[in-house]
């Protein structure tokens, strides 16, 4: 489905909302990066959404362990 030069209007949407069904998300994501078909707009655009979800986890981290160095 997201192996056509195009991607149709119905397929950005399935896409999200494939995209807020969690672990679903990160399994699909997982398969259509490895797929060689897979569009190139869209394996771009899961890259991006990879490269901000590692950036959120670090600041994640970072802020967690703040809170946590200054509560104890």
């Amino acid at each position: 489905m997201f192996q056509k030069e195009h991607l149709s209007v119905l397929d950005w949407i399935l896409f999200h909302i494939i995209s807020v069904i969690p672990l679903v998300n990160l399994i699909v994501y997982i398969i259509l990066l490895i797929t060689p078909q897979t569009n190139k707009t869209l394996k771009n655009y899961l890259i991006s959404i990879i490269v901000l979800i590692s950036i959120a986890a670090f600041i994640f981290i970072i802020f967690a362990s703040v809170i946590a160095n200054s509560i104890f």
